[in-house]
């Protein structure tokens, strides 16, 4: 009993993302081709309605999913994936041969996510978005130092994606020109090879030795501060469509550290495919859900974002396979873009 009711939420679900109309019981009989009568649908759409799945717009109208509804039907569908390994699903080598294609005209890292972001965009026709890895976690490549004034100094880490960190570093003491050259020197020396985050280990080395350029270096790791990520977002324009008040969304796409933010924070620390549905720490999210994945080496983070009624299926694969995809591309291009640097 308990497995045909959640046959029929399934196909409630299934059927609105469709149609986007109530769903009826008799439309349940007729569109899945159950033996049962619409009187036993009808029975289950009623206790569903009561465990807070679906709910009825009007008396007389069919049932609509709620975000539990469209939650659990999410989930369901990771679990299935999961089971398979995401066997039976076959549009990932095509997802990785049309990426693959582009690579012609994606000559850096930023051109491949924002590449992929439209991908997803157009797959899902919803909101798709890339988040970068941060920049205090790739492995540095070469730093630039630049001395803007005697006390104001302009650090640019570039990494092993070719992403480059900027920070501006106020200077507790006025440094001449050679300072910061031998500074430069120094810092190259500390970091090649090692991501950002290993300043505190950096600062622990110099500890105690003496002379400006040490002191200029030591003060510039001090400085460092986490979470520089790029976010490249496409296809806004579908959350016009929605038919719903979508200023709190377009707010938040449009303030792109919040939105970067909330993104990290409601996936924490879960790794390969995640789904959330109506359950955002923002206002206004309540009707809109998003499917996500993270990408080399768990550092990045992309996926789309939509109405409750997205196409799960399709949103779910197709993250699933561009996280897939960017992962084995980036390697390759990484080298390629970086060969002319470390010459």
């Amino acid at each position: 009993m308990v497995e045909r009711r959640y046959l029929i939420l399934r196909e409630v679900v299934d059927r609105y993302i469709k149609t986007r109309k109530p769903v009826s019981s008799k439309e349940i009989v007729e569109e899945y081709g159950h033996p049962w009568c619409s009187a036993t649908v009808r029975n289950e759409l009623a206790t569903l309605e009561r465990e807070g799945y679906l709910y009825k717009p009007s008396p007389s109208a069919g049932r609509v999913p709620t975000a539990k509804g469209f939650r659990y039907f999410a989930n369901w569908l990771l679990e299935i994936l999961n089971l398979s390994g995401g066997e039976g699903v076959k549009r990932g080598t095509s997802l990785v041969g049309y990426v693959a294609s582009d690579l012609s005209i994606s000559r850096t890292i930023s051109d491949l996510l924002r590449l992929t972001s439209s991908l997803i965009s157009a797959m899902v026709s919803q909101v798709g978005f890339v988040i970068s890895p941060a920049v205090e976690s790739l492995r540095v490549i070469r730093v630039v130092l630049a001395r803007l004034g005697s006390r104001v100094a302009l650090f640019q880490p570039l990494t092993e994606l070719g992403l480059a960190g900027e920070y501006v570093v106020s200077l507790s003491w006025p440094y001449s020109r050679g300072d910061f050259e031998k500074a430069e020197e120094v810092l190259e020396e500390l970091l090649g090879g090692h991501p950002l985050t290993a300043a505190t280990t950096a600062l622990d080395e110099i500890a105690g030795w003496h002379g400006n350029p040490y002191r200029l270096a030591a003060e510039v790791l001090a400085s460092l501060r986490g979470g520089q990520r790029r976010l490249y977002l496409s296809g806004l324009e579908h959350l016009t469509e929605v038919g719903r008040d979508v200023r709190h969304p377009l707010r938040l796409l449009s303030d792109e550290g919040t939105f970067v933010e909330m993104v990290l924070e409601v996936r924490g620390k879960q790794r390969g495919l995640d789904v959330h549905v109506g359950d955002f720490p923002a206002e206004g999210l309540n009707d809109f859900a998003m499917v996500s994945a993270d990408f080399y080496r768990g550092l990045g983070v992309l996926g789309a974002f939509g109405p409750l009624w997205l196409d799960y299926t399709k949103a779910i694969t197709t993250v699933r396979y561009m996280a897939g995809a960017l992962s084995n591309l980036i390697p390759s291009l990484t080298a390629a873009s970086l060969e002319g640097v470390t010459r």
